[in-house]
């Protein structure tokens, strides 16, 4: 299990400000591979992005990190089927439909976790994720010009997205595996692939 330490009550605001920060790199971070996939081909793109966290992560490997190759192993393949359809599908459709229909792995979540793991959602959850859903339908601005083939990647990259919430919830339970050791096999995995 991870633990964070809480934001101290002196500093309001911080936790929402780094929320905020986040989501504006992940946000932008699709408008930035898709200007660099117009120079780098998109299996080069992946290898280097995960290439580099690999190297960095694999400290992280030793001892308790050990722990991390099981499960690891199939969920760096998943990872990799997501990359794939995320990074082509971005380079075939436009940056706000890629944003939007990644986004909707948020609603596929919650009903693939009734679905596999027999957790049926909260209805609050419903109503936060159907709120989050609108938050990004007016960011984005919603799909548009039509559905293409790289609409469809975007989406099969939320579905396969929400898979893997639900498979690292079943293959990391109680195993106590170290979260930065699982993404370094996960990441080793993508970059070697």
């Amino acid at each position: 299990m991870i633990s964070f330490t809480p934001v101290p009550a002196r500093w309001p605001g911080v936790a929402d400000g780094m929320l905020l920060l986040v989501a504006i790199i992940w946000g932008s971070s699709y408008a930035a591979a898709k200007q660099a996939l117009l120079f780098y081909p998109v299996l080069g793109f992946i290898a280097i992005r995960f290439g580099l966290t690999f190297v960095l992560l694999l400290p992280q490997l030793r001892g308790a990190g050990r722990r991390a190759w099981r499960p690891g192993l199939p969920l760096g393949l998943l990872l990799l089927a997501i990359f794939l359809c995320e990074i082509y599908g971005v380079s075939l459709t436009r940056a706000s439909n890629a944003a939007f229909l990644i986004s909707l792995c948020v609603i596929l979540t919650p009903l693939l976790e009734w679905l596999l793991l027999g957790q049926r959602p909260h209805p609050a959850l419903c109503v936060a994720a159907g709120m989050s859903l609108l938050g990004v339908w007016l960011l984005t601005g919603g799909p548009q010009a039509g559905f293409n083939v790289g609409d469809g990647l975007m989406l099969l990259a939320a579905l396969l997205r929400a898979l893997f919430v639900c498979l690292t919830r079943r293959l990391t339970a109680a195993r106590g595996v170290p979260a930065l050791a699982l993404t370094g096999v996960q990441r080793g995995v993508v970059a070697l692939a």
